[in-house]
């Protein structure tokens, strides 16, 4: 694998060129991170709906 050799203009050209790929990246990993932030209430959810009916039983 070879790196450019790309610099000043040069450099910031391809990175505009290639601005889409990073853009990707971005909103790959924002959704990801929502994703887990919301797997990780699921337990926190089902847990308070089985204790809420559970004692609503009970009582």
């Amino acid at each position: 694998m070879n790196v450019p050799k790309e610099t000043g203009s040069e450099f910031w050209r391809g990175g505009r060129e290639q601005w889409p790929h990073y853009a990707a990246y971005v909103v790959s990993f924002l959704i990801i991170g929502v994703m887990w932030v919301k797997h990780r209430t699921i337990p926190l959810v089902v847990d308070e709906e089985r204790l809420g009916s559970a004692g609503d039983v009970r009582k």
